[in-house]
């Protein structure tokens, strides 16, 4: 299970996407914002973030443990890709509202990017799973 390489890019992408509860979106202070009243922008500030963080996270760590099936680790990887893009669009949506109502007092912080990185991350445990089954069919036909 760990030793397969599409098993540590699932977990850097669970790594990543639980790491957006540490690391803010963006800093700046604001009294017209409701959301830049504490100074920071981060995942706490809406329950659509949180609940996508939490599903992305947890999506890439259920799927190490589908190693078995590498059909069904594969889709459920690939819903993974699809929830952590839709973080990063939602996430990158409210930043830009934000900055927008801030009058450009947020500044970006590096949890706008853990995102981008679950996707890439979970991008290389497709191709690496794709690349497994693959080479089960070939040693399969040998037999």
């Amino acid at each position: 299970m760990i030793q397969r390489i599409q098993s540590i890019f699932l977990f850097l992408a669970g790594t990543a996407s639980f790491g957006q509860f540490g690391l803010p979106y963006g800093n700046g202070q604001s009294e017209t914002v409701a959301a830049l009243a504490d100074g920071r922008f981060n995942v706490f500030d809406n329950i659509g973030l949180i609940s996508l963080a939490v599903g992305g996270g947890l999506i890439s760590l259920i799927a190490i443990f589908l190693y078995k099936n590498r059909a069904v680790q594969t889709k459920v990887t690939n819903a993974g890709i699809l929830v952590s893009v839709g973080l990063l669009g939602f996430a990158a949506f409210l930043f830009k509202q934000h900055y927008d109502a801030s009058a450009g007092v947020l500044q970006a912080g590096l949890g706008l990017g853990l995102p981008l990185v679950s996707v890439i991350f979970q991008w290389l445990a497709a191709r690496n799973i794709k690349k497994d089954e693959k080479l089960v069919r070939s040693m399969d036909r040998l037999r």
